[in-house]
C-alpha cells in the first residue's frame, strides 16, 4: 500500500510538473495570441487608413484628370484664337501700311501745296517790289517829260500836242534851205536841237514803261484775286476746323476733368484769321471762369484738352510730350493716361515724364541710368511682357 502511495505520489508530482509546464506554455501561447490579435487590429486599422487614402487619391486623380481635360480644351481654344489673332494682326499690319502710304501721300501733297503758297507769296512780294521800282521810274519819266514839255514851251512856245500836230514826215525838205535855217538858228544862240529826238526817246520809254506798268497792274490784280480766294478758303476751312476742334474740346474737357464745361470763342468774327481766341473753362463744382483765373493744374489740364482736341480733329503720325502732365494730381493723371492710350491708336506718342500714372498707360518704357560714374545706360521695358512674367510668377 505504501509502495502504491509513493508511486501515486511520484506520478502526481510528475503530472503536476507537466501540468505547470503546460500552464506556462498555455500562458505563453495566450500572450502570443494577444500579441497576434493586437497586430491584426493594428494591421486592420492601417488597411482602413490606406483604403481611405486610396479613395482620396482616386478622387484627387479624377479631379486632376478633369482639370487636365479642361486645360487641354482651353489650350485648343487659345491656339485657335491665336491663329485668328495672328491673321487679324496681319490684316491690321497691312491696313496700317496702306494708311501710312496714304498719309505719306497726303503729307507730300500738303508740303507741295505749302511750297506753292510760299512761291506765290514770294512772287507777290517780288511783283510788289518790281511795281514799286516801275512806279519810281514812271515818276522820274513824268518828271523828265514835264521838264522837256517846259523846255518846248520856253523855247518854241508850243505844247507837245501842238508839236505833234505840225509834225509831218512827208514834207520835202530843201537841204540848202535847211542849212540856211540851221545857220540862222545857230545865230540865234544856244538851242537844244536834240530836244525832239530826246522827246521821241522819252516817249518811247514812257510807252514801254506804261505797258510794263499795265502788265504789272494786271499781275498784281491777279495775285490779289488769288490771295483773296486763298483767304476765303482759309476762312472757310478755319471755321469748319475751329467748330470741330471746339466740339472736341467740350468732349475732351469733360473726359479729363471728370465733368465741367469748356468752350473756345473767336473774339472777332469779322477777322477770324487774326482774331484772338478766348478759352472759357468751368471745372466740376465751380463757376464759369476765364483761363487766367484757374489754378496751375487746371490751366495745364485745359491746355492738354486743347492739344488733344486738335489731335482728334487732325491726327499726326508722331507727337512728343515733354512733362506736360507734371502739375496734375493722381486722379487727373489717371484720366490723362487713359485718354492718351485711346489717342495712341492713330498717333505714336513719346512722353517724357516722371509720373507713375503716365508710365502705367504706356506700352514701352525707356530709362537712362548711370550704373558707373560718367557712363549712362539706356534701359527699356515692354509692359505687356512684364505683366505676363509677373502673372506667371
Amino acid at each position: 500500500m505504501t509502495t502504491q502511495v509513493k508511486e501515486s505520489s511520484g506520478t502526481y508530482e510528475n503530472d503536476k510538473v507537466k501540468h505547470d509546464s503546460l500552464n506556462l506554455e498555455l500562458a505563453k501561447y495566450n500572450q502570443v495570441y494577444e500579441n497576434l490579435l493586437s497586430e491584426i487590429n493594428r494591421i486592420n486599422n492601417e488597411n482602413i487608413e490606406l483604403e481611405l487614402k486610396l479613395n482620396n487619391t482616386d478622387e484627387v486623380l479624377k479631379q486632376q484628370q478633369r482639370e487636365t481635360s479642361k486645360l487641354e480644351e482651353n489650350i485648343i481654344i487659345e491656339q485657335t484664337e491665336k491663329v485668328s489673332l495672328n491673321k487679324q494682326l496681319g490684316d491690321n499690319i497691312r491696313n496700317l501700311e496702306n494708311k501710312k502710304v496714304v498719309k505719306e501721300s497726303l503729307k507730300q501733297k500738303l508740303e507741295d501745296t505749302n511750297k506753292d503758297v510760299k512761291t506765290i507769296n514770294r512772287q507777290h512780294m517780288d511783283l510788289k517790289e518790281s511795281l514799286f521800282k516801275v512806279q519810281g521810274k514812271l515818276d522820274r519819266l513824268k518828271a523828265t517829260i514835264d521838264t522837256y514839255t517846259n523846255k518846248l514851251f520856253e523855247n518854241y512856245e508850243m505844247t507837245i500836242e501842238e508839236a505833234l500836230i505840225i509834225k509831218d514826215d512827208l514834207i520835202d525838205i530843201d537841204k540848202k534851205l535847211l542849212e540856211s535855217l540851221k545857220r540862222e538858228i545857230r545865230s540865234l544862240g544856244h538851242v537844244n536841237i536834240d530836244s525832239i529826238k530826246e522827246y521821241e526817246e522819252v516817249k518811247e520809254r514812257y510807252d514801254f514803261y506804261s505797258e510794263q506798268k499795265q502788265d504789272l497792274e494786271q499781275s498784281i490784280e491777279a495775285i490779289e484775286k488769288l490771295i483773296s480766294d486763298l483767304e476765303k478758303n482759309m476762312k472757310s476751312e478755319f471755321k469748319v476746323k475751329f467748330k470741330e476742334i471746339n466740339e472736341n474740346f467740350k468732349y475732351v474737357y469733360k473726359r479729363l476733368f471728370g465733368g465741367g464745361y469748356g468752350e473756345l470763342t473767336i473774339l472777332d468774327e469779322q477777322n477770324i484769321l487774326e482774331s484772338d481766341i478766348e478759352i472759357t473753362a468751368q471745372p466740376p463744382g465751380k463757376k464759369m471762369k476765364n483761363l487766367n483765373l484757374l489754378s496751375g493744374g487746371e490751366k495745364a489740364l485745359t491746355a492738354i484738352s486743347i492739344l488733344f482736341s486738335i489731335l482728334i480733329a487732325k491726327p499726326t503720325p508722331f507727337c512728343i510730350l515733354d512733362e506736360i502732365e507734371a502739375p496734375l494730381d493722381d486722379a487727373n493723371i489717371f484720366r490723362f493716361g487713359e485718354f492718351l492710350k485711346e489717342l495712341s491708336k492713330d498717333t505714336q506718342f513719346i512722353s517724357v515724364t516722371h509720373r507713375r500714372g503716365t508710365m502705367e498707360a504706356s506700352d514701352y518704357i525707356y530709362g537712362v541710368t548711370m550704373q558707373e560714374k560718367a557712363i549712362s545706360k539706356v534701359l527699356s521695358l515692354k509692359l505687356n511682357e512684364a505683366e505676363e512674367i509677373t502673372d506667371v510668377i
